[in-house]
Formats: C-alpha cells, sequence, structure tokens
C-alpha cells in the first residue's frame, strides 16, 4: 500500500555476541609512555579527570585492569564527575509472552555512534537481576527502578551496570500496588521510593465499604515504608516514561476535563501536585483517547501527542513550571504506518545528530530526522522479540553506599 510506509530506511543497533567481544582487554596495571613514566606516577585527580571523559564501553575495560583502576572507578568523587558528564544511553528489556525477563542490552549511543555494532556494552550475563516479572518504572542517575503494578511482586531498585539490585519490602496482603515512581531529592541527597496503593475493604464496626489511594514513601536505607497520607488519584504506571525532571516524576490524569491534566510528585517536599499544561493542547478534540506519552527531551519535560491520525505533535516545556514556555518544536506528518488507535510514538531522546530516537508501539525501534522528515528502522541483533526501552544515563553509583548495603544481591567484577 502507497501509503503504508514512506521513506523508511533500515540501520542496525548490535547485540550479538561477537560485538562483546571485539576487543582485547588491556594486561597490565601500570602503562608506560616513551619517557619512562607510568600511570601510576599521575596525579589520581588527573587519572579520574581523564577516566570521567572516556565511553562507557571504555571504562568497562579501564575496570579490568588491576585493583587500582577499579579502586578508581568506585571512588566518590569519579563517580560524581562522571555522571555528570555520561551522556544517554539506551536501554532494552525484552517482552517473552511466560517468560521472566532476565537480560538487559544497553546501547552508548554517544556521537552518532546509532548504527555502529561496537555501540553495545557488555553486561553481566544475567545482570543478576531479580528472579520476577518486572517492568521499567523509570531511571534516575544511573539506577533504575523496576516494578509490574498488580503483581504480588516486590518493588525493586537495580544499577545494571554494577549488576546489583535491592529488594523492597512488601506491602500488606489485603492492598495492592497500583502504580510507584523513583526519584533523588536534591535537598536531603536520598533517593526515594513512591508507592500508591489501593485500599478496599468494609469497616467492622459501621459496615460500610472503603475504596481509596493511599502513597507511601520508601528512603532508600531505612528499611521500611512510610505513609504520606491519601491522595486523590493514582501514578499512572502504564501512562509515564522516564519523566523524572526538575526533582519531580510526571505523568497524566486520565480525567478528560481536567485543565491541568499533569501531575507531577516532588520528592523533595514529598507532594502531589499540578503542572500547567499547553494552553493549546485541547485533549476533548483529540481522534484518539490513549494517546499521550510524557518523556523527557534535552533535560526539558515534553509530551507526544498521538491524538491525530495523521500526524504526531511533539511538545516541550522549556522553562519547568512555565505555562508560556511550552511550545510545539516538532510536528511528525510523514508516518510509517496508517494510525491505529492503539499506535502510539514514544520518544527517547535527542541524538547528537539532531535524530529523534522513537520508540514505535513495543516492538519497532525508529530514528527520525526532522529534517529530512525519514524514519529509518533500527534493527537490534539478538532482539527477536518485542522489548521496552528507555532513556539510561549509565552510572557507578552502587547500591551498596546508596541503600547502606541493605537486601543487597551483586555480580561479581
Amino acid at each position: 500500500m502507497e501509503n503504508s510506509r514512506r521513506k523508511i530506511g533500515r540501520t542496525q543497533i548490535s547485540t550479538s555476541k561477537e560485538s562483546q567481544e571485539e576487543s582485547q582487554e588491556p594486561k597490565g596495571c601500570a602503562p608506560t609512555s616513551d619517557c619512562g613514566t607510568t600511570l601510576q606516577d599521575l596525579p589520581s585527580q588527573l587519572i579520574m579527570e581523564i577516566l570521567s571523559w572516556l565511553p562507557m564501553k571504555t571504562i568497562f575495560s579501564c575496570k579490568c585492569v588491576c585493583k587500582l583502576w577499579q579502586g578508581l572507578l568506585l571512588d566518590p568523587h569519579l563517580i560524581n564527575l562522571h555522571l555528570s558528564r555520561a551522556p544517554i544511553s539506551l536501554l532494552l528489556r525484552t517482552i517473552q509472552k511466560n517468560r521472566k525477563p532476565r537480560m538487559l542490552h544497553l546501547f552508548d549511543l554517544q556521537g552518532n555512534n546509532i548504527d555502529c555494532r561496537g555501540s553495545r556494552i557488555k553486561l553481566k550475563k544475567k545482570s543478576n537481576l531479580p528472579d520476577a516479572e518486572f517492568g521499567f518504572v523509570n531511571s534516575c542517575n544511573g539506577l533504575l527502578c523496576l516494578c509490574e503494578p498488580g503483581k504480588k511482586d516486590p518493588i525493586y531498585v537495580c544499577n545494571p551496570i554494577l549488576g546489583e539490585y535491592i529488594t523492597l519490602p512488601k506491602v500488606k496482603k489485603d492492598v495492592k500496588v497500583v502504580g510507584a515512581g523513583f526519584g533523588f531529592s536534591l535537598e536531603t541527597k536520598e533517593y526515594k521510593v513512591v508507592q500508591v496503593l489501593r485500599i478496599m475493604g468494609t469497616d467492622p464496626i459501621t459496615r460500610e465499604i472503603y475504596d481509596h489511594y493511599e502513597a507511601e514513601i520508601y528512603v532508600l536505607g531505612t528499611g521500611s515504608w512510610r505513609s504520606i497520607g491519601k491522595v486523590m488519584y493514582n501514578i499512572n504506571a502504564g501512562f509515564y516514561f522516564n519523566t523524572f525532571v526538575n526533582g519531580a516524576l510526571h505523568w497524566e490524569v486520565m480525567e478528560h476535563n481536567t485543565p491541568d491534566f499533569i501531575r507531577a510528585f516532588d520528592f523533595g517536599s514529598e507532594k502531589f501536585r499540578a503542572v500547567p499544561a499547553p494552553s493549546a493542547f485541547v485533549r476533548s478534540e483529540k481522534e484518539f483517547i490513549d494517546y499521550m506519552r510524557f518523556g523527557v527531551l534535552l533535560g526539558c519535560l515534553s509530551i507526544s501527542d498521538s491524538g491525530e491520525s495523521d500526524h504526531v505533535d511533539i511538545w516541550v516545556m522549556n522553562e519547568y513550571g512555565i505555562k508560556e514556555s511550552w511550545t510545539k518544536n516538532f510536528v511528525i506528518t510523514n508516518l510509517v504506518f496508517e494510525r491505529h488507535h492503539l499506535d502510539y510514538y514514544q520518544p527517547i531522546m535527542i541524538l547528537d545528530s539532531g535524530e529523534i530516537l522513537i520508540l514505535l508501539n513495543e516492538g519497532s525501534l525508529l530514528s527520525y530526522d526532522p529534517r529530512e522528515e525519514v524514519f529509518n528502522y533500527l534493527s537490534t541483533y539478538g532482539v527477536r522479540s518485542k522489548f521496552q526501552a528507555i532513556a539510561h544515563i549509565p552510572s557507578f553509583i552502587s547500591l551498596r553506599d546508596v541503600a547502606k548495603g541493605e537486601n543487597l544481591k551483586e555480580a561479581d567484577w
């Protein structure tokens, strides 16, 4: 069909075994220069400055050189320095029916490296992931929150680079986790998980039926959940995507008559609040109802609006909290397929080339060039099933330090 595909190219991201072992790991602990100076002769601050600029894949090789280098990579100063400079990477989780997810795929997208086999970063074979069903919740400073709302499994926080994860305490048997989020408080320097519980039952005295939402906070390292009271609405876990920006997590309220339909949870104040939406955005006029996907593009809150059948709009809030700062940065009219009401286009990140990396539904990864108005399919070798993709900044922040080692499981380096 003429309209079914337009200007579609094809490139590749590799997850093949060959790309995992394409280079020899350096031997020895102290490389020397022609003048006889070894790396150990350099000041440690200078070594850390050099290491902080290296691509993640190179740092992976460096940690295998010797204990000295491994120790440097665990130094708090280098960890923070590297985090401040680390480029955004792409993290994939395969979705296979009747099988638990046990493999993550990480791609270094520094520069214009998206079509290079070497973009794949070798992780632990099993990434030491929890043996349970889970989906991505969101990523923050290299730590990843995993949860499957509605299931009996607990919430997990992991660092896929270090092969670490912790298991948070389960909720009571008579309540249900319906939403969760993960973030960092700049004020207290604490990592926190918020969960929304649906409380249903019958009052034993009045026999009245009750049904309401309550929110709880878990500060990593404290060992217990803390109630922050009743809330009027749920965190829509299925409708937000890596939306942690400006210290808060964001999602859409599903009531269509609500003018400010964007809600946020601030991890500093531990409060829910409304965020101003674009003035020109009228949800009631949309052709499709399940059409919005929230995200973060270039550090700004964004909305991908697939509410019309012939185009997708991408809105960006250029100044956080300022209603007038919303701008429609991209209008994509050259869609890959004729729109179906269940299709969604989820922007993941803007690459250095200016192309937009987009997840189409749960099985296709695309790059879109707004100048040429061209889509490219991105083939992922080794990933033959549907997958979930998320923008992720890898880091060496250890849960041993952040969570004080509570319920920690880790892989050996």
